[in-house]
C-alpha cells in the first residue's frame, strides 16, 4: 500500500554523513541530525559516489533505531569508517513518500510506483532509496541494489533490483520527487532515473559484478534481532 502524507513542513533538506569509529556499530553508521532525531517518519534519501561505492560495494538502505535513523548495509557486511554519504531528506508530502510492496503493486518482480506525479510522465525527476522499517515499523531486507524503469504501455513507474531478482515482499522504497525535466541520479547506482533504456547495459555489468555477493549471502532469518542488538550496542 501507499503510504502518503500531505503536510506543510520544510523544504528538502541535504547534508554529508560520513562514517566515523564513533558512529560506526556492525553493519550500520548513525545519523545525528537536528530533525532527523525523533522523527520516524523522515523520508529519507542515501547517494553514494563512485569513491564510497567502490570502498563499501554493498547494497544500503536506511533503517530507525526508535530515536534516530541509521544507513546500514543490507547484507550485514561491516560498515567502513571514513566513507562518506549525500543525505537528502524531507517531512512527508505528496513529493516525499514510502512505498511497501504488496500484492496489489508487484508486477514480474517489480514494484509500481503509484502516485500521480510520476504516472504517465516518463521525464519526471526523482530519488529513491531503501527503508528497513518505514516510520520505525517492519523490518525487511533486500540484498540487492535497485533502480526504475518506466513502462509506456502502462505510463507508470517501476522499482525493480539490478541483480535480477524479485522485490521481497513487505520490502519498503523512499520515494522523493524532484523538479520535473531536470535529470537527477538514483542515489543507490547513480543511474540517470529519465533514462532507463539507457542504463540497461551498466545495470547488467554491475549486476554480474555483484552476483558472487548475492549468490553467497543470504538474508538473515533473524533481522529484527540483529539490528535491535547494534542499536542497544549504541545506547
Amino acid at each position: 500500500s501507499l503510504a502518503l502524507f500531505h503536510l506543510n513542513l520544510p523544504a528538502q533538506i541535504k547534508f554529508i554523513h560520513s562514517s566515523t569509529e564513533k558512529n560506526i556499530s556492525g553493519n550500520s553508521t548513525f545519523l545525528s541530525e537536528e530533525g532527523l532525531n525523533n522523527n520516524p517518519k523522515a523520508i529519507i534519501i542515501v547517494e553514494a559516489d563512485p569513491t564510497t561505492k567502490a570502498i563499501n560495494p554493498h547494497p544500503v538502505g536506511v533503517w530507525y533505531t526508535g530515536s534516530q535513523w541509521a544507513i546500514f548495509n543490507q547484507n550485514m557486511a561491516a560498515m567502513p569508517a571514513g566513507i562518506t554519504f549525500t543525505i537528502t531528506w524531507n517531512n512527508p508530502d505528496i513529493n516525499a513518500f514510502y512505498q511497501k510492496l504488496s500484492k496489489e503493486n508487484f508486477n514480474n518482480g517489480k514494484m509500481i510506483i503509484e502516485t500521480p506525479s510520476l504516472n504517465n510522465n516518463p521525464s519526471a525527476s526523482f530519488f529513491i532509496s531503501q527503508v528497513w522499517n518505514p516510520e520505525g515499523m517492519g523490518g525487511v531486507y533486500n540484498n540487492s541494489d535497485i533502480t526504475v524503469e518506466y513502462n509506456k504501455q502502462f505510463g507508470k513507474w517501476s522499482i525493480k533490483n539490478i541483480s535480477g531478482a524479485d522485490l521481497p515482499d513487505g520490502s519498503a522504497y523512499n520515494i522523493l520527487i524532484t523538479v520535473a525535466g531536470n535529470a537527477k541520479n538514483n542515489p543507490v547506482n547513480n543511474y540517470p532515473v529519465t533514462n532507463p533504456e539507457k542504463n540497461k547495459k551498466e545495470e547488467i555489468d554491475i549486476a554480474a559484478k555483484n552476483k558472487d555477493i548475492a549468490d553467497k549471502i543470504s538474508i538473515p532469518e533473524k533481522n529484527e534481532k540483529d539490528l535491535k542488538d547494534i542499536d542497544t550496542k549504541n545506547k
